[in-house]
């Protein structure tokens, strides 16, 4: 399977993917945005907070950590 890299622009070459749903008749990886949003949803239905603020997903970079 393939994976489109929106930041990048390119195609993946074909590969197993970890996460991956069923679309119709086909098997597609899943998305950042729609793993975030499943992320949102789920940490909202249970009432996650962090000092009584909902919590936050925001996207990180390993780029500088070591």
């Amino acid at each position: 399977m393939s994976a489109y890299d929106v930041f990048e622009q390119t195609w993946s070459p074909p590969m197993p993917f970890l996460f991956q749903r069923r679309y119709g008749t086909e098997d597609r990886p899943l998305t950042r945005s729609y793993i975030r949003e499943r992320l949102v949803a789920t940490s909202q239905s249970a009432q996650i907070t962090v000092a009584g603020d909902p919590l936050e997903w925001r996207p990180t970079t390993s780029e500088g950590s070591s």
